[in-house]
């Protein structure tokens, strides 16, 4: 199944994982790991890893009240 996906993601955040599966894909296969505040890894470590090997990131934050954006209105 891996040899058919355009691009596969690790959630937990680890470049080891992501390493221990570059042989099951294949080479053009986007490989992306998660910065998440639940997976407990270090953001600044994973994202420096993910640069240095080549591997996308996906990140998201819990919305809140915060962190909607306003109507249209002021733009």
């Amino acid at each position: 199944m891996f040899k058919e996906v355009d691009w596969l993601m690790n959630e937990e955040g680890s470049i080891n994982k992501i390493d221990a599966i570059k042989t099951m894909v294949r080479k053009q296969v986007k490989l992306f790991t998660c910065i998440a505040n639940w997976n407990g890894k270090d953001p600044v470590k994973i994202t420096k890893e993910a640069f240095q090997n080549d591997i996308g990131l996906y990140g998201f934050t819990k919305p809140d009240s915060n962190s909607l954006k306003p109507d249209m209105k002021p733009y």
